[in-house]
């Protein structure tokens, strides 16, 4: 049986994937970094929550009410000024994430069944199937050593076991 984490919520597909594997269960999967914002504040107003969304260009107006924690590479935390809602920025995206991981531990895509080339690689990680997809969470696991990505599950785990206890200082000291 999975656990299910409602109060973790994904942007997309791909997104999804990678933090259910991180996560050992099942997350809040929504369709737009608008949504993870509105689900937050709506559903979640006087509850813990973690909003997980690309770095878009767009912007979510929802992180003006929060303030910057600490950041990596492709990683930004962030946390609301009055409620206990955190906000990752995956930048570019988690499609970017995952392929420099990749490359950072010399593994390639192709061994798992995915393209070789960025663009195909990032239009497979687009497609609706992208949150089960067995080929993308084979990789995961093969790029499960990379620091960061162990600094991103590292979070997700702190922030989950330390829902209302969290400490700005060991939040900082995970991306050390």
């Amino acid at each position: 049986m999975s656990i299910e984490y409602p109060n973790i919520m994904t942007e997309c597909n791909v997104d999804t994937n990678v933090v259910s594997y991180l996560m050992h269960g099942a997350v809040n999967h929504q369709s737009t970094c608008n949504d993870v914002a509105k689900t937050i504040r709506l559903k979640f107003r006087d509850r813990f929550a973690i909003g997980i969304i690309d770095d878009d260009k767009r912007g979510v107006a929802y992180l003006n009410e929060c303030e910057a924690i600490t950041s990596s590479k492709h990683l930004r935390l962030f946390k609301h000024h009055e409620l206990h809602h955190y906000m990752i920025t995956v930048g570019p995206a988690m499609d970017g994430f995952i392929w420099d991981c990749a490359e950072e531990l010399s593994i390639s895509p192709e061994k798992f069944n995915l393209p070789a080339e960025f663009w195909a690689f990032k239009n497979r990680m687009k497609k609706k199937t992208s949150n089960t997809d067995p080929d993308i969470r084979r990789l995961v696991k093969a790029i499960s050593g990379n620091l960061e990505l162990v600094a991103f599950q590292k979070l997700l785990l702190y922030l989950k076991d330390n829902t209302y206890q969290s400490k700005r200082d060991d939040i900082v000291r995970i991306f050390e």
